[in-house]
């Protein structure tokens, strides 16, 4: 077992084992299991690691609860963190030794810990539990604790005596119960939070609390309470939000106005600011009144609030705001946001120091150009969901720090030239959902980056009127049918979903182009060469527009730097031979996205196959006149490599030539065409509803590549002697629904390879044997609906044959072997498909009168006059029982004078045979006697148990990627895991899975290295905290290096928006440069991730043998189990 601090074990739904032999120095240990039934940890399961400091349980009992007990946990005499979460935990052990016992998301009742538990428990945590009351002693054991929660759970009373023990308490969180009143509380509480319960007043004991920091009473039903006063003076912070005040409770927080920093007063009825009250919050830094009932701002409402740097009025009414609103503040972070502003505040130039003002989802159809100049620090303004109809000149103008502008979802029809002048770092710009027809007024730009177009009104994209400096542009949504020339354009990526554009040319595409998306369009064609100097571009999507077909030439790059991620999917597709390229194994340069739902239709079956399923063969062009590639004879007359569809007929080849597919079906042009009108390369021949009374020999000769011929529906009388002459690859024949009355096999010499014949439908009455004898490999026999009366003994020499179809014949049946379709075709029911429709039929009129009468000749006619109809199935079955029994009394149809002697025999050997039972019932009960007077030789297996060995452990799979991330990153990443892992990717993440390291100590883990080494890709979350802790120490980078080297891993990297990839390093940098980048901003983010990450691979292979893994985690097997 290899050394370790932290240990994870994870025992699924097998359940905790009786002994497990940790490393001696563990420190950390989780344990997380599923149980359908009730557990307990087993006495000495921890005697092991009596130095651990901190134990996670995690036991999902499914159908009920998990215990544990104080035996369990006496060996951990040094523990200190105690987590048990999600285990339906009912009982607290007497003696937990642990300084934080965290107890949450359980099935606690009461807490029941004993008075001889240490006094050294300084945080516990017992939220979602099931305490619906504390009475006096129920917090007796916890005389030293400072960090209490009880949130979430069912909470409605507690003893006045309750707190009472817990003198040292400074946290308390009751947040999430169904609290009315509180008792008294500690006084050394610096901490409370009551959220989210049922009071109605501020309790009473909260006065108290002189050193009180940190109050949140949201979520409950106080009203104004001019009464209660706050004995503190040392509040910070504090949260009313979601009650019901009227008014700023002055009142409440009176000692502390002069020292409180936060302030949240949102979702409350206040309707009046008034003036200077909050003329003593001289510390206050943010507020937030969102969801109020405020309509205007007037002068002085927030005088004295000479630090405030962050101010929400998000969701009121507010309709005016008057000039000197905003006078001596120092506002950073303004929200105005959802409220009834007709124009923009002009008190907003007051804010020297405003960095960002959301004035969206309000009314204002006007702008001023002294409001947002004003503001020499104005980062960030956000006017969407407005009625603006025009952005004046100037307006926007001399912001130099002005960097995001969003203007969406106005009436926006004109900018005007000089609107964005002088804003040299504008690198974001929403114009979306607007009545814009042209790109007029962006000249001044000189600095965007990121445009947003979209659900406009133009018509024709001019690329040169869009700011040079440009790399995203977003125009989806308007009306565009022309894309003007790309010249000097350097946008990297465009959008231009749901337009009208039909075609797209090679200068229409800007050739620093990495990602264009052109979904939900008119394309129906795309000219050669068009992305053919486009080296960069990465992903072409193509999706839901009106293509028939795709020739290679079209999206072909020279020197392309990486593969080209093409999407196909909702196009009309052909599965033409211009697709080839698409069934290309060699073809790397392109990658169809999504090929099992993008469909092409069968030029000649008309149905939609998947690209993932279609055959190169399948993919067919339609030809008049064409000659194969290295043909010498085309200019001649007469050429067999020069193809020349018959007229009235389609014709079809593959782009390899090696298909060539004639299809002639009647109608008046082509009535009475002849086979020597054909292509002489052709493969595939299909003849349907011609005149053609008589095939003459070598019809087809000469046709070397023929493989499959067809030929039905032609009033076909006669098939002369080498008709199908020299066809060496002719697999199927198909002569069915013709006129043929007989076939020899002379019509086919030298054609040996025929695997399906199809002749069913026709006048046949006998199979020849020489038929049979000419068709070696057949397979497949269809003769359904002829004019068969019994069938052929040469069928028994098919040995290949796996098929044959024969219902619909008048088969004959008889009583004997004078026939022998009963008999063959009951033996080999299974080759014959429609068995169940195969008739016995007899004419009984003909039979009486040709004096050639069978078994049925005697039944009543069941069909017309004539005919007696029995399913050969129902004759062979009742033909040994009743259509074929001679009428005698006799048994077995003897005489009765003969009866008698079969009985009396019988009888005789009846008796024979109980004497030889008697007789040797006797001799095994003497045998058995004698043996009784030896002694049974004792057992070799000593085993007193049933049973079997536990097997090992099964070894664990190796990660599909392991991720690396800092540790300030982890909610995010987790969330981004987490949509991988439900696709039923396995990941190992660094600070979940991995195995703990210290910043401060510069030591290498071969445990990381070797976790890191069996995953098949390394993706790399790379934001400003990875850079400045994880990548700072030894332990990472060396890791990273090593995993870099290995070229056969691949290595994606997530780059953050706060990450300048210029700056890094040079070891990080050339990592970088030799593996894939995938900015987190990037719209096509998860497609990209998708693709990028790799297959799911094999087990990773360990030095260990199953015995060795075995041992390591059940210990050795007991000598009594050998």
């Amino acid at each position: 077992m290899p050394k370790a601090s932290t240990l994870f074990c994870n025992f699924g739904g097998s359940g905790l084992p009786e002994r497990v032999e940790f490393p001696s120095n563990t420190r950390t240990l989780h344990l997380v299991c599923s149980s359908r039934t009730s557990r307990q940890i087993d006495p000495g399961f921890f005697a092991d690691i009596p130095s651990l400091h901190t134990l996670n349980v995690k036991i999902s009992a499914v159908d009920s609860t998990f215990q544990l007990t104080e035996n369990e946990l006496t060996p951990l005499s040094r523990l200190e963190k105690l987590h048990i979460s999600g285990s339906r935990l009912v009982a607290l052990p007497s003696n937990t030794f642990a300084s934080c016992p965290i107890l949450c998301e359980n099935a606690l009742d009461r807490l029941d810990f004993t008075p001889e538990c240490p006094s050294k428990l300084i945080i516990a945590d017992f939220s979602g539990n099931r305490l619906k009351k504390l009475d006096a002693q129920s917090l007796a054991f916890l005389p030293s604790i400072r960090q209490l929660s009880l949130a979430r759970g069912l909470l409605s009373s507690i003893s006045s005596e309750a707190f009472a023990p817990l003198a040292l308490l400074q946290q308390l969180d009751l947040e999430g119960n169904r609290l009315e009143e509180l008792p008294a509380l500690p006084e050394n509480l610096v901490h409370v939070s009551l959220a989210n319960n049922e009071f109605r007043q501020i309790p009473d004991s909260m006065a108290g609390l002189a050193k009180l920091v940190s109050l949140n009473v949201s979520r409950n039903f106080i009203e104004e309470d001019d009464t209660l006063e706050l004995g503190t003076g040392e509040l910070e912070t504090v949260d009313l939000s979601y009650n019901r005040f009227h008014h700023l409770p002055a009142k409440l927080l009176n000692k502390s106005l002069g020292n409180i920093v936060n302030l949240d007063l949102s979702a409350n009825r206040i309707g009046d600011l008034g003036t200077e009250r909050f003329q003593k919050f001289a510390r206050l830094q943010t507020l937030s009144l969102d969801d109020n009932q405020l309509q205007e701002l007037r002068d002085g409402a927030f005088s004295g609030l000479v630090s405030l740097s962050e101010l929400s009025l998000r969701n009121n009414t507010i309709n005016a705001v008057e000039n000197s609103a905003f006078a001596d503040l120092s506002v950073a972070d303004l929200d105005l946001a959802q409220n009834q502003l007709t124009e923009a505040p002009l008190a907003l130039g007051n804010l020297r120091r405003l960095s960002r003002v959301d004035l969206s989802q309000n009314k204002i159809s006007r702008l001023f150009m002294t409001v947002f100049n004003r503001s020499p620090s104005l980062h960030t303004v956000d006017l969407s969901h407005n009625d603006l109809h025009i952005v004046p000149g100037y307006v926007f103008s001399d912001c130099p720090r002005l960097a995001r502008l969003d203007l969406s979802v106005n009436k926006i029809s004109q900018i005007e030239k000089d609107a964005l002048r002088k804003v040299p770092v504008l690198h974001f710009l929403d114009l979306s959902q607007n009545r814009l027809g042209s790109l007029g007024g962006l000249e001044e730009a000189v600095g965007l980056k990121t445009f947003n177009f979209s659900m406009n009104h133009l018509e024709i994209l001019q690329w040169d009127q869009l700011p040079a400096s440009l790399e995203h542009f977003y125009a989806d949504a308007n009306r565009i049918t022309l894309l003007g020339a790309a010249i000097g354009s350097r946008i990297r990526s465009a959008t231009f979903r749901e337009n009208h554009i039909e075609q797209l040319a090679a200068d229409q595409i800007p050739v620093t182009i990495e990602r264009i998306d052109f979904t939900s369009n008119k394309i129906r064609s795309i000219a050669k060469d068009t992305f053919l100097g486009k080296t960069a571009v990465r992903v072409l999507n193509l999706e839901k527009n009106l293509l028939e077909s795709i020739a290679f030439e079209a999206i072909e790059r020279k020197e392309p730097l990486q593969t080209l991620q093409l999407h196909l999917k909702n196009n009309p597709l052909s599965c033409s031979c211009d697709m080839d390229w698409a069934k290309n194994k060699d073809e790397k340069s392109v990658e169809i996205v999504g090929k099992e739902e993008t469909f092409c239709r069968h030029p000649i079956q008309k149905n939609r196959v998947s690209l993932s399923d279609i055959q190169s063969n399948d993919l067919l062009c339609e030809y008049e006149k064409v000659c194969e590639p290295g043909c010498i004879c085309c200019q001649f007359g007469s050429c067999d490599c020069r193809s020349v569809c018959p007229k009235g007929c389609q014709c079809f080849r593959d782009a390899s030539f090696s298909t060539n597919v004639v299809r002639c079906h009647g109608n008046p042009g082509n009535k009475t065409l002849s086979p020597r009108d054909l292509p002489v390369r052709a493969t595939h021949i299909e003849l349907s509803g011609l005149d053609l009374p008589t095939l003459r020999a070598h019809s087809f000769l000469g046709r070397q590549k023929l493989v499959h011929l067809k030929i039905n529906g032609s009033r076909i009388r006669e098939i002369q002697p080498l008709a199908f002459n020299t066809l060496p690859n002719l697999e199927v024949l198909d002569l069915s629904d013709n006129e043929l009355e007989r076939m020899t096999g002379d019509e086919l010499q030298k054609s040996p390879n025929i695997r399906e014949l199809y002749i069913h439908g026709n006048r046949l009455s006998d199979i020849d044997d020489s038929l049979i004898k000419k068709v070696p490999k057949i397979e497949k026999l269809s003769l359904h609906n002829n004019h068969l009366e019994d069938v052929s003994s040469a069928l028994d020499a098919a040995s290949a044959l796996s098929s044959i179809s024969l219902s619909s014949n008048p088969f004959r049946c008889d009583c004997g072997t004078r026939f022998m379709a009963q008999q063959w075709i009951s033996d080999h029911r299974e080759k014959v498909p429609d068995y169940a429709r195969v008739l016995c039929v007899e004419n009984v009129t003909r039979a009486f009168r040709e004096n050639d009468t069978t078994t049925l000749s005697g039944h009543t006619p069941n069909l017309g006059d004539d005919l007696v109809q029995m399913s050969m199935d129902d004759f062979v079955r009742e033909m040994n029982r009743t259509l074929c029994v001679p009428l005698d009394n006799g048994l077995f149809g003897a005489e009765p004078s003969s009866s008698m002697l079969v009985i009396c025999l019988l009888v005789a050997v009846i008796l024979l045979l109980l004497v030889c039972l008697c007789w040797a019932i006797v001799r095994r009960a003497q045998c058995s006697m004698d043996q009784r007077r030896y002694k049974a030789p004792s057992s070799l297996n000593c085993s007193s148990t049933t049973g079997s060995s536990p097997l090992p452990i099964p070894l664990i799979p190796n990660p599909d990627a392991f991720v690396s991330y800092a540790k300030k990153d982890e909610k995010w990443v987790e969330e981004t895991c987490r949509e991988l892992e439900q696709a039923d990717y396995h990941l190992c993440l660094l600070h979940r899975d991995g195995p703990a390291y210290n910043s401060k100590v510069h030591t290498i883990q071969d445990e990381l290295i070797a976790q890191m080494e069996c995953s098949n890709a390394l993706v790399l979350f790379l934001t400003r905290h990875f850079l400045e802790n994880e990548w700072q120490t030894l332990q990472i980078k060396t890791s990273h290096q090593l995993y870099s080297k290995n070229r056969a891993k691949k290595i994606i990297a997530v780059i953050g928006d706060d990450v300048d990839t210029n700056r890094l390093d040079d070891v990080l940098g050339g990592m970088l440069r030799q593996h894939e980048r995938l900015p987190r901003s990037d719209p096509m983010f998860w497609q990209r991730l998708r693709a990028l990450l790799p297959s799911r691979q094999a087990y990773c292979r360990s030095s260990n043998t199953s015995s060795q893994v075995y041992s390591d985690l059940y210990g050795p097997v007991p000598s009594e189990m050998v």
